[in-house]
């Protein structure tokens, strides 16, 4: 192995090849050098787009739709996508997106219409069965909304956010005691911010209460 001081006379002197061979020698490889040599630019990597132009034109109008969301326009969304849906009324990406516009412009049987068909297209994904669940308790049908929490739990048994979602269904229609496990599991979990844990562990001292008067009464 080499010495430092035969490492510094290399170094002194601007040896680079010897300093290399001796630091490949002391370190096991020059792999962990962080030595900037001038290299010669890779060649550029050319991906070759296959799709046709009305695929493009299609992708370029789904993206600007997905600005809008992020801006909260969800009307000028809406129309967009609701032209999409004719031209390709099977794309889920379509289909969700615009049961999302939907929801927050009013149109809650058209959102539930689109979410329905998103699950016969892809069933297999829980956020579909999530969403639809949230607007079905907005609908006033708790018990048909929990059924679709439990899809998705089926699908993704330690989601918090489908936990979460439960919970606060639970609650609400006074089932405090499954309320209480449904949040319990949610933090158990792990995946949620600290912030969320903060206010989950509150209602939890809430519920507490409200689960040990609910099984009093039973």
């Amino acid at each position: 192995m080499a010495s430092i001081k035969e490492l510094e006379s290399a170094l002194i002197s601007k040896n680079t090849a010897v300093l290399f061979a001796m630091l490949g020698v002391a370190l096991g490889s020059v792999a962990y050098l962080k030595f900037k040599e001038p290299v010669e630019a890779p060649t550029p990597i050319v991906v070759k787009d296959n799709r046709n132009p009305v695929e493009v034109e299609r992708d370029h109008k789904i993206e600007k739709a997905s600005g809008l969301l992020e801006k909260r326009l969800y009307k000028n969304a809406e129309e967009i996508l609701s032209q999409l849906y004719k031209e390709i009324p099977k794309d889920v990406r379509i289909l969700s997106m615009l049961a999302m516009c939907e929801k927050k412009i009013g149109q809650i049987e058209n959102a539930e219409t689109h979410l329905k068909e998103a699950i016969a297209v892809e069933p297999g994904q829980w956020i579909f069965h999530h969403n639809i669940g949230v607007l079905l308790f907005d609908k006033g049908k708790p018990e048909e909304s929990l059924e679709s929490f439990k899809k998705a739990l089926e699908l993704s048994p330690k989601n918090y956010k489908i936990l979460l979602s439960q919970a606060k269904v639970q609650e609400l229609t006074g089932k405090f005691t499954d309320a209480r496990l449904s949040y319990g599991r949610a933090i158990e979990g792990g995946q949620m911010d600290g912030g969320t844990a903060s206010v989950v562990k509150e209602r939890l001292k809430r519920l507490d209460v409200l689960a040990y008067i609910e099984r009093g009464d039973k």
